[in-house]
């Protein structure tokens, strides 16, 4: 289908998609996938697909750790959040400034949440 060019206009355009939004009136978007046609592109693109499966595996391990130390914060389950935290880290799926930053707010939580002895009074 061709429409004249007043009817839509290109959103992003990369070198392996492109989106164009057509207006309300019509109600949908049409994507358009360009497979590279580089030898170097195409082992790019192979690189990518992995190295995205890989780092959406470790962003969705470092959520659900992140989520259970903030709902419970006891040692076991900040230790776990910390690992996940340096792993995410060290594969630079999150900035190390990020990965401090976050440390430092589930140790405050875990302080905060703590329970004080009270003294015992004779």
């Amino acid at each position: 289908m061709l429409l004249k060019s007043s009817f839509y206009r290109i959103i992003t355009s990369s070198s392996l998609q492109i989106t164009v939004e057509i207006p309300k009136i019509l109600g949908f978007a049409i994507y358009i996938y360009l497979m590279p046609i580089i030898q170097s592109a195409i082992k790019k693109l192979r690189q990518d697909k992995k190295r995205n499966h890989i780092n959406v595996a470790v962003r969705d391990a470092l959520k659900a750790a992140l989520k259970q130390a903030r709902l419970t914060p006891k040692p076991e389950t900040l230790r776990a959040a910390y690992s996940a935290l340096d792993t995410a880290s060290k594969k630079h799926v999150i900035h190390p400034n990020k990965a401090a930053r976050l440390k430092s707010r589930l140790t405050k939580l875990q302080f905060k949440t703590q329970t004080k002895p009270t003294p015992v009074t004779p």
